[in-house]
């Protein structure tokens, strides 16, 4: 529910701003458009959908990204750490939990 709601509001204001949006969940990423991570974290390890990468293999800015969506659902996601890992691997577990992963882009 929370994750529509998101992309919802990307997708409005993307298309109130006349731009347009694309979500993906492997892809590469495109440098000229802004990227946003959203978390949710997901009961069952088994329940991600694809690739699960350990928290300890993000490097640290990543890992700063990271810690912001989870704290704040979303978070815009610099360029400099805008790389593959975000759109390669579709959750992260942390602290004893799992996180899925989503990128939305404008």
């Amino acid at each position: 529910m929370k994750r529509l709601l998101l992309v919802g509001l990307v997708v409005a204001a993307a298309v109130a701003g006349g731009g347009l949006i694309a979500v993906w969940g492997d892809a590469t990423p495109d440098r000229t458009s802004t990227a946003f991570l959203y978390v949710e974290q997901i009961d069952e390890p088994g329940d991600a959908e694809g690739a699960v990468i350990e928290y300890e293999a993000l490097t640290a800015a990543q890992q700063t990204v990271f810690e912001r969506a989870v704290a704040d659902e979303f978070t815009e996601i610099p360029d400099d750490t805008n790389s593959p890992v975000w759109y390669d691997s579709d959750a992260v577990r942390y602290q004893n939990g799992t996180y899925q992963l989503t990128v939305a882009e404008t």
